[in-house]
């Protein structure tokens, strides 16, 4: 197994299943950090610095 292939199909640390079904657009990131964190308030502030 190639070095590239050893992670292939491990999800890594800022990607969620969400994420990876749907693609890394950056609306579904959005979606997908507001289905993760729906009992929490976020300001604006915080919001774009988690979805980077």
């Amino acid at each position: 197994m190639r070095k590239s292939e050893a992670g292939k199909g491990v999800l890594s640390r800022d990607e969620t299943l969400f994420v990876k079904t749907f693609g890394n657009s950056p609306f579904i990131r959005m979606v997908g950090f507001f289905l993760d964190n729906k009992l929490f308030d976020f300001s604006k502030k915080e919001i774009i610095e988690e979805l980077g």
